[in-house]
């Protein structure tokens, strides 16, 4: 009985230890991130539309069949999904990667290249 309970703590303070690895480099990729962009505004809509009166950090789009990420008004990706083919995305993807997706924020940017780089 003894045993169960050491071996429940020792099973407790590494998944502890984890959480706090995980929180300590999820906050130091964001520091790193803000720095980068020089304070670019943050939000979470992705819009393809004209119709916002920010400016746009990146745009998301199609270069041959891979996805590539440009810095605003940039000819050359700084970025390109190697995993991610065009062809393979739905129709409704494609023709958004097509026109370009305006990113206005470093997490919005983050989670699209999640949703095409899987």
């Amino acid at each position: 009985m003894l045993t169960m309970k050491k071996a429940l703590i020792i099973c407790s303070a590494v998944v502890a230890a984890l959480a706090i690895a995980f929180g300590i480099s999820t906050n130091i990729t964001r520091q790193r991130e803000n720095k980068s962009t020089d304070s670019a505004p943050t939000t979470s809509v992705v819009s393809t539309a004209g119709d916002d009166s920010r400016e746009p950090v990146y745009v998301i789009k199609e270069i041959g069949d891979k996805v590539a990420v440009f810095r605003f008004g940039e000819e050359q990706p700084f970025y390109t999904l190697e995993r991610s083919l065009v062809q393979s995305l739905p129709q409704y993807d494609q023709k958004l990667l097509k026109a370009g997706i305006k990113v206005y924020s470093n997490d919005e940017l983050q989670a699209l290249i999640e949703d095409y780089d899987s």
